[in-house]
């Protein structure tokens, strides 16, 4: 669910405070790191621990994703640049000592691509074209699913929570193998996370095992009390957009909290909003989370638990798509929105006070330039100078796409067909070029491009750099060059033969 509208003025109060009168912040405030292929250094993870800290966070969730370290017959899942076993224990214990719960993550029925995509498990599939799902009815299945489980298990030992994803499960019950089991997608989903729980808790009876909840929204709403899935799993009920009672009704809430002994609930603070985003709508997201407080102060009695409260912060949408917001450039957003949920004030002063402290930012902040991600120039937080450049890479993009429609796309004396046949006249295309700049934009831009890919060095590997700089920065490069090479070209014609078509 993408959000579409915007705070009428900025200067009136984000957060009456009638909204919130009966809000107390979740006992668990939860950072969902997304480390899809694109993980950022352990380095930088390691250096905003503190700042989730003193905002209020009290728990990461990990997807790790292919990011983990796997051995044996699964070894192949992990990336080339998955981080170490050691690395992993310095971060947890790092995370021990800022009081810091890690619940990870590991997908064991929908967006499965990083497992499924390879050959030697392409026989997993629900669907052979599509690596997504994987088939719950395979028994060979299962023994992928525990054996990454019980890796990850044996590495975070401390852990009271591990979050089994289970969500977008879009092909379910299609396949052959599944199809003769005649049984309804209802019931094959429950038996896989029944399953995967029961096998979880045989070893570690202690856990609790979390879901996304989005699944149960398509069952009949009196139908989930019927399922015993509570002695298995605690549903996480994800929502990124305002209209919270819209997109889940309240007769699903009633039967949530009527089964559910504790439920949690989770918005966003990157990752949300567009898939090729450079930088995180923050207003939007604010407007996220300041529905879910109001509904929750509204229709939470306070005989219901809501355990805990996760900002998810996804990376890519699947491990296919590409990289959108990188986590440095959302480190605003994310510590406004941490701000917003963990504490009791509700007072618009007092989130900028702790904002402006958190993030070191020398200057009294309006509430406009936090959301506009303004003047953090004069802030000093662990990715700081990226957003700036961020903010011209965008300004850059405007002005390159309006530069090409100017000297390509609707000028008459450079079309494609005349570049074909070098019918162009010089003298024309000079007074063009010269008269909207275009060496000055090609040099700022390829000076600036450099600037940034050195910038980023700091926080992502060579790959996930080259991947980012490719989808974000090489396009309007190349449209550059395009430009470049067919004007001067042109240049070295100066007389023409009849046109020939």
């Amino acid at each position: 669910m993408y959000l579409t509208k915007l705070p009428r003025d900025y200067n009136e109060p984000y957060y009456p405070q009638t909204y919130f009168k009966n809000y107390n912040p979740a006992p668990l405030r939860v950072v969902h790191l997304d480390l899809k292929g694109a993980p950022p250094k352990m380095s930088y993870l390691k250096e905003i621990l503190p700042i989730i800290s003193a905002s209020g966070g009290n728990a990461l969730l990990i997807e790790y994703e292919d990011m983990f370290p796997y051995e044996g017959l699964i070894r192949n899942v992990s990336a080339v640049k998955a981080y170490s076993r050691n690395q992993i224990n310095e971060f947890l214990s790092l995370c021990d000592y800022y009081g810091i719960e890690v619940i990870p993550l590991v997908q064991t029925f929908g967006h499965m691509e990083f497992v499924l995509k390879l050959q030697e498990f392409q026989h997993l599939r629900e669907l052979n074209d599509n690596p997504q799902e994987i088939c719950p009815s395979n028994s060979d299945s299962l023994k992928i699913i525990s054996e990454m489980l019980s890796q990850v298990l044996a590495l975070h030992k401390k852990i009271k929570r591990i979050h089994i994803g289970c969500d977008e499960v879009f092909n379910l019950n299609v396949c052959a193998n599944c199809m003769k089991l005649n049984t309804n997608s209802r019931d094959v989903f429950l038996d896989h996370i029944k399953t995967i729980s029961r096998g979880i808790k045989s070893t570690h009876p202690k856990i609790t095992v979390l879901i996304w909840d989005d699944m149960l929204r398509s069952w009949p709403a009196s139908y989930i009390d019927s399922t015993n899935l509570n002695k298995y799993v605690e549903p996480v009920i994800w929502i990124y957009g305002t209209e919270i009672k819209k997109l889940i009704p309240l007769s699903y809430w009633y039967w949530y909290f009527k089964h559910f002994q504790n439920i949690w609930i989770a918005g966003a603070f990157k990752g949300a909003t567009n898939e090729m985003a450079i930088l995180p709508n923050v207003s939007l997201h604010f407007e996220n989370q300041k529905s879910w407080l109001k509904f929750i102060s509204k229709h939470v009695k306070p005989q219901n638990t809501v355990v805990g409260y996760v900002l998810t912060g996804w990376s890519r949408y699947d491990h296919f798509a590409s990289l959108c917001e990188l986590l440095p450039t959302a480190i605003p957003s994310l510590i406004l929105n941490l701000l917003f949920i963990s504490s009791t004030f509700k007072q618009q002063e007092d989130v900028m006070l702790s904002y402006n402290e958190i993030l070191k930012c020398n200057l009294k902040n309006s509430f406009h330039d936090i959301i506009q991600l303004k003047n953090t120039e004069y802030c000093s937080f662990p990715g700081q100078e990226l957003i700036p450049l961020m903010l011209k890479l965008i300004n850059y993009r405007s002005e390159i796409k309006i530069l090409f429609e100017r000297l390509y796309e609707t000028n008459s004396w450079m079309t494609s067909f005349h570049l074909k046949r070098f019918y162009i006249n010089p003298i024309k295309l000079k007074l063009l070029f010269s008269k909207n700049q275009f060496y000055k934009i090609l040099k700022n831009f390829s000076q600036f491009s450099s600037e940034i890919e050195l910038k980023l060095k700091k926080y992502y590997d060579k790959e996930t750099i080259e991947e980012w700089f490719q989808e974000h920065v090489e396009f309007y490069l190349n449209k550059l060059e395009f430009l470049r090479e067919s004007f001067e070209k042109s240049l070295y014609r100066n007389t023409w033969q009849h046109k020939k078509i």
